[in-house]
């Protein structure tokens, strides 16, 4: 029903696939290679973007990743290393890719990674020359280390030999864009300087790794009072991740990052108040708000059974259930034959012991406290996995009385047998020859001795036994007394009690049948990666000895087959099924007191056998477990539609929030709205009123609907009183914004795109550090830090 009811309200979306299109090979690189045109490069920690300066969109946009995976060649054993950048790659979040990006944090520090990324970006627009001989527009992080410039430098001219180039701060191009844009009189000769920006503006560049405060300051980039902020696209879509596998964990491996972050992007939204819409949440007033992801999900429909069909069936379970009995009925008498051998061997022993006691006594050593000094002896007690004498006296009563159970169970113990075991109670049992001393004894009464030794140990133990199991029994009574002196003092409370219990012990069922129905699903070869581990665990030793006198190499597909499951069943042992025989125990005993004390619950048990009576025509599809007995009781559980769905509420609000509140994940840092505070407050109130109507915020991080206006309340809260507030937020594409700026001022301004940009003459004789002072690059610094 609720899934219905989503349905028709629109609020089930399916999981968002990752359409992977390979970059193309650009067709028309002649025409900009006569001209000489500037290649820009938007260098993102998760995106790069590349095209021709002048072009309104980049020709290409991927993820700055690159795989690596070996293939064997054909026709030979020799294999062959093939890189995947990009695009190129089916699926990133594959393991046997390996995918790894040129960044850390924001910072580029891989540089066979980013090698690898312009060698993709090259070859892609078409540059079919031995050195790339246009001009280079690349973005590079706020105060990026001189290391990673030089690094980059040196990448640019040794390998590429590339003319000249230009860094920039992505966020100060995103601003130039649509400063730029929005200026009904800007033109190719205004916008060649910097006063096509706002004077004094302030810009939020929220991207993957992390969130900037960029303070534009006299038309330029203020690097000096910049903020960071160590939260972005990558924090929040762990988030999401982490959420969500927290509410659903079967469904862990559908939450790829590439799903995660179109999760994110599509269904996640900024609150204009985090705590009033936290708090409507928890009070259930936004259930209308809760987005449901459909997983992929075949549903199985079995058609109506014909009268035949259902005998065949019948007739199939009863075959199936007297095979079961059979087997069952092998099986314990299997294990009565074990018990009656280890039961000799008890006897036995106890009877050795008797022998070692008599002899000891007739050679004058009454210390019985030595009797274990035997090695032999106290050998064979070990072997039998017990400690001393009255261990194995203890193990042979239990035995006895487990013995005569099972006897009694399969009907095989004889009447002598029942009539002494009732008559064991009320015989009064004597031993005369045991104080009579050994050497007023023949052979003949020494024996008999023993015997009686041994006789008189077994029946002190039962007597033992007996007293124990009264006192349990004692107990139990009290504990029933108890319980009803409670359900007495309390009925509503306790048959709520009672319910309580139920519930859980059947929703940890109901989980269980849940993993069982997944792992029946799997085939044998394709078995939990977490089981085949431990199959390997349990032959590890052995096969590394094998490997070892075979000096040969061991191929490993242990796990593959059935029979090596049956291995691993038979090591672990019996100990899941009996949680479940202990659970369905307890189910049982809770059952029967509701359905003694609460006529509500017997008839819903009534109205419910009825149903699963109904539906045993219909299309539902009942698993049945044969009893032994040949009867069938339905544990009824058949995955539907509902259990593969993902439910996104609370998380909507939550994800998107860190940028405010980074402790959220662990973060030890200040928020936005803190970082906007200390900025402006390094300036005078001019130009805080001037920056705080420039509010710019750009990058693929500030996309949540509703980013506007909450930033737009955060700062009416820490302005003063009719502050006059601008925000504005990238128009089309903010992950494009930056290098549409970019593009746009190369081409306009190209005269001083050339002034400010480093050639290779500069390189050689400034060093690799060296950059030039524009609105948009960092501040220059010294090669070496000043020791001053």
């Amino acid at each position: 029903i609720i899934h219905f009811i989503n349905m028709q309200l629109g609020r089930v979306f399916p999981l968002p696939e990752p359409v992977h299109v390979p970059d193309a090979q650009s067709s028309d690189y002649t025409k900009f290679k006569s001209k000489h045109t500037s290649i820009v490069i938007d260098n993102g920690s998760y995106s790069c973007r590349a095209g021709w300066s002048g072009e309104a969109s980049p020709y290409m946009s991927f993820r700055g990743q690159v795989g690596k995976q070996r293939s064997k060649l054909p026709g030979s054993n020799e294999t062959t290393l093939n890189v995947y950048v990009g695009n190129d790659m089916r699926d990133a979040d594959l393991v046997k890719f390996q995918a790894k990006g040129a960044f850390d944090s924001n910072v580029v520090y891989h540089f066979d990674v980013q090698e690898s990324v312009l060698d993709h970006v090259f070859s892609r627009l078409g540059v079919d020359d031995s050195r790339v001989s246009h001009p280079i527009l690349m973005s590079e992080a706020v105060c990026n280390p001189n290391y990673s410039r030089q690094k980059m430098n040196e990448l640019l001219f040794e390998c590429y030999s590339v003319p000249s180039v230009c860094y920039g701060v992505d966020g100060v191009f995103g601003l130039y864009n649509n400063a730029s844009s929005s200026s009904p009189s800007s033109s190719s000769t205004s916008s060649s300087s910097p006063s096509s920006l706002p004077k004094h503006a302030l810009i939020i560049n929220s991207g993957h790794a992390c969130t900037h405060l960029l303070p534009i300051y006299n038309h330029q980039f203020h690097a000096i009072n910049s903020k960071r902020l160590n939260v972005g696209g990558f924090a929040s879509s762990e988030l999401l991740k982490k959420l969500a596998s927290l509410r659903q964990p079967m469904h862990r491996a559908y939450l790829t990052p590439t799903r995660t972050n179109m999760l994110k992007e599509e269904h996640c939204y900024m609150a204009e108040n985090y705590m009033d819409e936290l708090k409507a949440y928890q009070l259930g007033q936004r259930e209308d708000e809760v987005h449901v992801i459909q997983l992929p999900f075949t549903e199985v429909v079995v058609n109506p059974k014909t009268e035949e069909e259902k005998q065949k069936k019948a007739q199939m379970r009863k075959e199936q259930g007297q095979r079961l009995k059979e087997f069952s009925e092998k099986k314990r008498r299997e294990k009565l034959e074990e018990c009656e051998s280890r039961l000799a061997r008890y006897q036995e022993l106890q009877q050795d012991f008797s022998a070692v006691k008599d002899a000891r006594k007739q050679g004058g050593d009454d210390d019985d406290e030595d009797i274990l000094d035997d090695e032999d002896l106290l050998a064979r007690v070990e072997a039998e996995g017990l400690a001393d004498e009255d261990e194995l006296i203890a193990a042979t009563i239990d035995l006895e009385d487990q013995v005569k159970k099972m006897k009694k169970r399969m009907g095989l113990l004889t009447a002598e047998e029942e009539k002494a075991d009732e008559d064991d109670d009320d015989e009064v049992h004597t031993y005369p020859l045991l104080d009579i001393p050994d050497d007023q004894l023949n052979d003949t009464q020494r024996r008999e001795k023993r015997k009686q030794r041994f006789l008189k140990n077994m029946r002190d133990g039962r007597v033992a036994q007996k007293k124990r199991k009264l006192v349990d029994a004692e107990k139990k009574q009290a504990a029933v007394k108890a319980e009803e002196d409670k359900r007495l003092a309390n009925p509503a409370q306790y048959l709520e009690e009672l319910r309580s219990k139920r519930k859980s012990l059947l929703d940890k069922r109901d989980q269980r049948v849940k993993m069982k129905a997944q792992l029946q699903a799997t085939s044998s070869g394709s078995r939990r990666t977490v089981d085949r581990q431990r199959l390997r665990m349990l032959t590890q030793l052995e096969g590394e000895a094998q490997s070892k006198r075979k000096k040969v190499d061991v191929e490993d597909n242990f796990g593959a087959r059935d029979e090596d499951w049956q291995v691993y069943l038979a090591v672990t042992g019996d100990s899941a099924q009996d949680d479940e025989d202990d659970d369905e125990a307890q189910i049982i005993q809770l059952e029967e007191l509701l359905t003694k004390h609460d006529p509500e619950f017997a008839a819903e048990q009534q109205q419910q056998q009825q149903m699963n009576k109904d539906n045993s025509n219909s299309n539902v599809i009942n698993l049945t477990n044969v009893g032994t007995d040949g009867a069938s009781s339905s544990s009824t559980y058949v995955p539907t539609a509902r259990d593969y769905q993902i439910f996104l509420g609370v998380e909507r609000i939550r994800v998107p929030e860190i940028v405010y509140q980074p402790p959220m994940v662990g973060v030890e840092q200040m928020g936005l709205t803190e970082m906007i505070m200390h900025t402006l407050a390094r300036y005078s109130k001019e130009v805080q009123d001037e920056m705080s109507q420039n509010v710019y915020c750009t990058g693929g991080n500030v996309g949540f609907p509703g980013f506007q206006k909450r930033l737009e309340n955060e700062l009416m809260a820490i302005r003063p009183f009719q502050s006059v507030l601008r925000v504005q937020v990238a128009r089309d594409d903010p992950m494009l914004d930056a290098w549409r700026g970019m593009s746009k001022w190369s081409s306009e301004c190209n005269e001083t795109f050339k002034k400010v940009s480093v050639t290779r003459q500069e390189y050689d004789e400034m060093g690799g550090h060296y950059i030039k002072k524009y609105f948009a690059s960092n501040e220059p610094l010294p090669a070496t830090p000043s020791t001053n």
